[in-house]
């Protein structure tokens, strides 16, 4: 009964107070927003409480305000077709699962048959409209008149969420909708329908969202490069305003007020934080008012507004709570309270959440310790400024706090679970007016009333601590009636099956319905009345790498860290069948056998398990345990005879499919290292010119390994070649071109950049190309299955420019990006295509892992590593096509990849050539030719700029000697203009030659050094190296190396490279005048000139008289890329301390 009397006097208080709003609020109608305001020192403390006092203490929109957003028109100007943000795919579902311990979702088998299965519609087949199906009357209405924007690669399915970001309920009926994030891509799903809509804008991984009390505006914020704060309109699910660098590294924590005029920010740099209030209706790129935080508050995460007056907010880091008062014409105030160990002589442990107690000048704080820290505001004097009339000036005096503010001191400790506070929140509660909600680290999640009063209960879920508790906005709790709530309001409940409090008159406890989200990736739905407890999606929450799709049946499969194993039809998005593991199993990598039979998955244990390819049931009556280190990648022969499978340890193990009346069905072959440095890729590769499938690996350590799988037998797996395909770049992956090519190839991609076809069966280079994306890091690349356009009918203008005939396409995944490229492959920038599909280094905590077509090539599936995101894309391969068409001549887009100086340099160079076939001072008539010799390839090379390799050299020359070798029989000796550049373009290094290129060169010179030979006899006397941490090299040492090791040059050579280098003779060479240096004694000169020893800078600007930049950014964006370790690198790392006792 107090607490009903509490609320009605709460109720009387907001009736009362009606006029002096509406007075209030007109008084503010003469302040104008969106004023600059002064920055000020984080605690400031000089003005006055009476100037930071807001004018009204409402949490009602202001209908008198004209730049309430009730009344004002956004003036912002969307472009939906340009933008794309919204996809959205239909499918049905029809089961429930409980949430219970032992999980058993949707096992449907009548799924996996697409025909009985199916929705209204398949996968979306656009065709220049939507695709015809069973989407919303509303989302039908604003798609009328409109044709879907057709791309490359679009995201059309997230299969999982970021549990470490709260999830939002947008539910107004029965029917549950949420909204959650994945990676860079905000989704709301539709629970009922099974129905997503992506919300595309971000390139970076979404850190922090929130939303408007009344569910209609959204926002989304991301931290890193190019970071941006987008605000959507909820209904329409379209941004209505975009934020571009709000602060320089993006943000931590948004929060709207809850009528959703002001939006509150959280910059993501520690060492500079600043806390902003925006007016983002006004389109103004200046906040209303900002402060700067201290570096020794920490980072400051969450916000909170005091939902009656929203002038007052709150921030917390896990060391710091801070309080703030603003206001629309005036400085921010800021006070950062006292709290540590000594306060009340007991640990509180770290923050979590903080939030306001509304009607009251209270705040609360969760802790890790299970504590919420009460916040009041403090009553002790303040030093103000008044001022005098008399005196005419202003003077300062000490006033008592009599009212709300920023100054705010800890008055107790309220102990409320036993383990970590890890969830903090207030809703509406019919017997209480609100309520208090705490989750746990446990899963508990408890309901107290404003006294922390223990009301109600749930130990229901049981997977890992609360992350979010979100409450549904269906109309049963109204604020404005109020005082028709307690021990009245509670006798229209009194029939329904409402549970009692934990109060002694045991009253109805009456809230919203809410959705759970845990750190288990675990979302359940929770109806208050009846205690309806339902499971909604159980996703993996730790590291997942593995994805696989099924040859036979539209199947795709996951696994991760968290050791679960789920299997989805990805036509119908219906989980078919989920296997959790016992705990410690962590899952690396998946295949399936090519007749969809077996599911081999593999553990960083270095186990494998050969699962059923259905229902995921052992098939084997002990797991395959060989490897010593994590099973990285597996393959199947084509024929499904064999399994091999390769470590961290660098060892590749075979096992052969026997009978089942033998035993297991399938038998261990051997194991074999031979690779000096991890392996990368794997594959069974099947040729005519041989009766059993070839086994061949792919190493760091450059090398291609065959084995000899007719000859291993008993225990030992025997090697056929080793051989080297890279000579500077590292290799890693590649993929068999099948029946893309006339000739049998397959393709490698390298740190360089480059993509090279290798003649499988002579294991000898091709043809290189520019990788459609410059990126040192390629996690998988494959060849898209065979398949004919069905996407653009007959009439579609589009089929008029698809002029080429084959729609053979290569998809690849980088750290970051996922690409599609057409076949063949020639370097064209115009023929490929790529997008984000997972941020990361500083865009993102994952990046990409893992990679998996569908049988019919249309949809394809990345795994995010790290952020635990399985993202599902559609293939629309006519748009590339179209996109390549989109110019007449083919060599354009090579021209336009070169300066028109280096342009008419490379023909004038090239012309040069064909003079020199006839000699330079030749005075017989000249013929006209188009072509050089390919022997000329080398001198217009360097003469352009790039200095290639013997081997390089090589490559290149034979490139062009067998281009056409296939079709007509012949050799190929000569090569035009045209070829030429794209043999240039190819084959150059992308970034040319900065200083760390030299530096890096230098130290691998002085690693091959002599550990008896002293590093640099003269380095104390050189006064160019004397102090500087650089690597130098003696000019003897120097020399001895470019003479003997690698690619040596013969001593008259480099006699005469260093001659014209040092300007001792004007030309040098074989074909000009071979004999040029022959009467000169240079090599006392020479020896003069050079300096006693050399640092790569020395050795760049005096020597090869270049000019060299420190750093490229260009070079530097894809090398970021670099810097993101394999997954297996860090499973090593915590192994390893592990067995040292770290």
């Amino acid at each position: 009964s107090s607490l009903a009397l509490f609320a009605f006097e709460i109720s009387m208080t907001v009736e009362e107070s009606e006029e002096d709003i509406s007075n209030a609020n007109n008084a503010r109608d003469d302040v104008t927003p969106g004023k600059s305001v002064q920055n000020v020192d984080a605690v400031n403390k000089t003005e006055s409480a009476e100037q930071l006092r807001p004018l009204v203490t409402t949490s009602t929109v202001h209908e008198g305000d004209p730049h309430s957003v009730t009344k004002t028109t956004l003036r912002v100007v969307m472009d939906r077709e340009e933008r794309n943000l919204k996809s959205s795919e239909v499918y049905p579902r029809d089961t429930e699962t409980y949430f219970d311990q032992t999980i058993n979702e949707t096992e449907d088998f009548s799924a996996l048959n697409d025909d009985s299965h199916k929705p209204e519609t398949s996968m979306p087949a656009s065709a220049g409209g939507r695709p015809d199906t069973n989407v919303s009357n509303r989302a039908m209405e604003e798609a009328k008149g409109q044709a879907e924007p057709r791309e490359v690669l679009k995201p059309v399915r997230v299969l999982g969420f970021n549990q470490n970001v709260p999830v939002i309920n947008l539910s107004s009926g029965r029917n549950i909708k949420l909204f959650y994030t994945s990676a860079h891509l905000g989704v709301i799903y539709d629970v009922e329908k099974n129905e997503q809509v992506l919300m595309r804008g971000h390139v970076n991984t979404i850190r922090s969202t929130c939303c408007s009390k009344d569910k209609r505006w959204l926002v989304t914020g991301d931290s890193g490069p190019d970071s941006a704060v987008i605000l959507w309109d909820a209904k329409t699910v379209q941004p209505v305003r975009t934020m571009l660098d709000t602060h320089p590294n993006g943000v931590v924590g948004v929060a709207l007020t809850p009528d959703a005029r002001y939006l509150a920010t959280l910059s993501s740099d520690i060492d500079n934080q600043v806390f902003a209030i925006w007016d983002w209706t006004t389109g103004s790129d200046e906040p209303l008012c900002h402060t700067d935080l201290s570096p020794d508050f920490g980072l400051q995460t969450k916000i909170a507004f005091k939902e009656d007056d929203y002038f007052h907010v709150m921030t917390n880091s896990e060391t710091q709570v801070i309080f703030y008062d603003w206001n629309l014409d005036g400085p921010m105030q800021s006070y950062a309270p006292p709290l540590n160990n000594e306060t009340f002589k007991q640990n509180v442990g770290k923050f979590s959440n903080s939030t306001y107690l509304p009607f009251t000048t209270t705040a609360l704080t969760g802790t890790s310790r299970g504590i919420l820290i009460v916040w009041q505001t403090s009553h002790r004097p303040k030093k103000v400024r008044l001022y005098d009339p008399f005196a005419e000036a202003y003077y300062t005096a000490l006033r008592p706090f009599t009212q709300e503010s920023c100054y705010k001191s800890a008055v107790k400790l309220v102990p409320m679970h036993k383990t970590a506070i890890t969830f903090l929140g207030i809703t509406s509660c019919v017997s209480t007016g609100v309520s208090i909600v705490t989750g746990d680290a446990e899963g508990r999640i408890r309901f107290s009333d404003p006294n922390f009063l223990l009301l109600y209960w749930y130990n229901e879920a049981r997977f890992g601590e609360i992350m979010s508790v979100t409450f549904a906005d269906r109309g049963l709790i109204d604020g404005k009636r109020i005082s028709l709530f307690g021990k009245y309001g509670l006798n229209q409940f009194a029939n329904t099956k409402y549970p009692e409090d934990a109060t002694i008159p045991r009253e109805k406890f009456v809230v919203e319905d809410f959705v759970v989200s845990t750190s288990h990736a675990v979302l359940a739905s929770i109806g208050v009345e009846g205690k309806i407890v339902k499971l909604i999606q159980r996703e993996e929450y730790s590291i997942v790498n593995a994805v696989a799709t099924h040859p036979k049946l539209d199947l795709v499969t996951v696994a991760g860290y968290c050791g679960m194993v789920k299997t989805w039809n990805y036509k119908s998005i219906l989980p078919v069948k989920t296997r959790i593991f016992e705990k410690g199993t962590e899952f690396e990598s998946c295949a399936y056998d090519p007749t969809g039979q077996f599911l081999a998955v593999g553990c960083t244990s270095g186990r494998v398990m050969m699962l059923d390819g259905i229902d995921l049931n052992d098939t084997m009556r002990r797991p395959i345990d060989f490897a010593k280190g994590v099973v990285t990648q597996l393959a199947f022969s084509q024929d499904s005879e064999y399994f091999a499978y390769v470590d961290s340890e660098m060892s590749t193990t075979l096992l052969k499919r026997i009978s089942p009346e033998q035993g297991d069905i399938w038998r261990y072959v051997g194991r074999y290292r031979a690779h000096s440095r991890p392996i990368v890729d794997v594959m069974f590769h099947t040729s005519a010119n041989y009766g059993y499938p070839r086994l061949l690996t792919l190493g760091e350590d450059r090398m291609i390994v065959e084995y000899d799988i007719p000859n291993s037998k008993d225990g030992n797996l025997e090697l056929r070649t080793r051989t080297r395909v890279e000579q500077r770049a590292v290799p890693r992956c590649f993929a068999s071109m099948g029946r893309y090519y006339k000739e049998d190839f397959i393709c490698i991609a390298n740190s360089e950049s480059k993509l090279k076809l290798i003649n499988v069966v002579t294991l000898m280079c091709r043809k290189t190309v520019l990788a459609p994306l410059q990126c040192p890091h390629y996690r998988r690349i494959l060849a898209l299955p065979e398949n004919e356009t069905e996407n653009t009918p007959p009439s579609s203008p589009l089929r008029n420019c698809l002029k080429y005939n084959n729609h053979h396409c290569l998809i690849f995944l980088t750290n970051e990006r996922l690409g599609l490229v057409l076949l063949p492959l020639d370097g064209d920038p115009y023929k490929t295509v790529n997008v984000i599909a997972h941020p990361s280094c500083e865009r993102g905590s994952g990046y990409a892992t893992g990679l998996a077509v569908s049988r019919d090539g249309r949809i394809a599936f990345t795994t995010g590593g790290p952020d635990n995101s399985i993202h599902m894309w559609k293939i629309d391969r006519d748009v590339l096509i179209a996109q390549a068409s989109l110019y007449s001549d083919d060599m354009v887009p090579f021209y336009n990849m070169l300066t028109p100086e280096l342009l008419n340099d490379l023909k004038d160079y090239f012309y040069l050539a064909l003079l020199r076939q006839q000699g330079i001072s030749s005075m017989d008539t000249r013929i006209t030719a188009e072509k050089i010799p390919i022997t000329e390839i080398p001198f217009v090379m360097r003469a352009i700029g790039f200095f290639p390799t013997d081997e390089q050299i090589e490559l290149m020359m034979n490139e062009v000697k067998f281009s056409a070798f296939y079709e007509t029989g012949h050799y190929t000796d000569s090569i035009d203009l045209d070829t030429f550049i794209k043999l240039y373009i190819n084959h150059r290094d992308r970034y040319g030659t900065i200083l760390d290129d030299i530096a890096q060169a230098f130290w691998a010179i002085k690693a091959a050094k002599r550990p008896c030979t002293p590093l640099c006899p003269h380095r104390n006397i050189c006064p160019d190296v004397q102090g500087k941490d650089e690597p130098v090299i003696d000019r003897n040492h120097l020399l001895t190396v470019i003479q003997t090791l690698g690619e040596p040059i013969r001593h008259d050579e480099l006699v005469d490279d260093l001659a014209v280098l040092l300007g001792l003779a004007s030309e040098a060479g074989h074909v000009e005048d071979p004999h040029a240096l022959d009467d000169l004694s240079v090599s006392d000169e020479i020896e003069r000139r050079l300096p006693l020893c050399f640092t790569p800078r020395s050795f760049a600007e005096q020597l090869l008289a270049m000019e060299l930049c420190k750093d490229l950014p260009v070079a530097l964006d894809a090398a970021r890329e670099i810097a993101v370790p394999p997954v297996t690198a860090i499973k090593n790392v915590q192994t390893a301390n592990c067995m040292s006792g770290q």
